[in-house]
């Protein structure tokens, strides 16, 4: 079955020092084609181009955060909005993990009782005050839970806090203390990635879909979840991490059978490493797209290939 989806292009690259994410959006546009082969087509909505901020950013207080524009933030939380409202899931395309300040902010406003799986092999949850690096794309998580109310007064834009209750991390494996405790106290569901090697995906899956019981899921992606010798091309690897396999059965066994609305990946840069590492980085992220995806939601028939024939087919293109 033929799949539709929506595509953003948010093409931000400020969360973090390393160039290049700004044209993740425009190199992604060149495979299209071959996920329209594998049964996806794409609604292109077009890109929110990178803000005009000094891409060297670093915030360590809330006064760096008051002196920044976040207009194109608000803009990209407002175009999601309204996507959402479409029949159709909706994959927002980074950038830094950064987007999801709009992505994760929107999603949880029109769907106060929806999960957020957080795929990722970094917490993203530090306040400006507690972090290391002072890079955005490692505190979304804590302005969308509105920690020691940053989003109420910095983020007015985003309409709703999420409650952490609806929060799922998979694939952890570089937390910081302080991230650590945050889990810790607001009682976050989070599945390192040293518990999924031991417990196997296929039990981590099934609890997962026990928990979230058919509600709306938003999944947001960061491609640094994925171990780098198959993922390479981010900006901030870390060694280990999700297979290939493990995300199939994620995809497969959880995702297809849930209500997933919308959808981020991140991280995926396609100036870091040479033009295999590049394509492989990318297809890794179009192999989960797809078992996220594909024959979800009722369109034409694709040719008769089959679900792991045709998955097998994409990898090695």
């Amino acid at each position: 079955m033929k799949t539709l989806i929506n595509f953003l292009g948010i093409s931000f690259e400020i969360g973090q020092s390393k160039t290049g994410l700004d044209n993740s959006t425009k190199t992604c546009r060149k495979y299209f084609h071959y996920l329209k082969e594998q049964g996806i087509d794409i609604i292109d909505h077009g890109d929110i181009q990178n803000p005009n901020i000094n891409e060297k950013l670093k915030i360590h207080s809330d006064s760096d955060l008051k002196s920044i524009e976040w207009n194109k933030y608000e803009a990209a939380y407002s175009i999601a909005s309204e996507i959402m409202n479409s029949d159709y899931p909706l994959l927002n395309w980074g950038g830094d993990h950064s987007i999801a300040l709009a992505t994760v902010g929107a999603f949880t406003a029109k769907n106060p009782e929806g999960f957020v799986l957080w795929i990722d092999a970094h917490a993203d949850l530090n306040l400006p005050e507690q972090s290391l690096s002072g890079n955005l794309h490692g505190m979304p998580l804590a302005v969308l839970l509105n920690l020691n109310g940053i989003r109420t007064k910095y983020f007015k834009w985003i309409e709703s806090s999420l409650k952490p209750e609806k929060l799922i991390y998979i694939g952890l494996r570089d937390v910081d203390p302080f991230e650590k405790n945050i889990i810790d106290s607001l009682g976050i569901k989070a599945y390192s990635y040293s518990e999924i090697q031991k417990r196997g995906m296929t039990v981590i899956a099934k609890e997962i879909h026990a928990m979230t019981k058919g509600n709306p899921i938003h999944a947001s992606f960061d491609i640094d979840s994925v171990d780098p010798k198959f993922a390479p091309s981010t900006g901030v690897p870390v060694k280990s991490g999700l297979t290939p396999n493990d995300l199939d059965i994620l995809g497969e066994e959880l995702l297809k059978k849930s209500d997933v609305r919308s959808m981020d990946i991140v991280e995926v840069n396609p100036e870091l490493g040479n033009s295999n590492q590049v394509e492989r980085t990318f297809f890794i992220a179009f192999n989960f797209l797809k078992s996220v995806f594909n024959n979800n939601y009722p369109g034409d028939n694709h040719d008769g290939i089959g679900e792991r024939d045709s998955r097998e087919q994409f990898t090695q293109i």
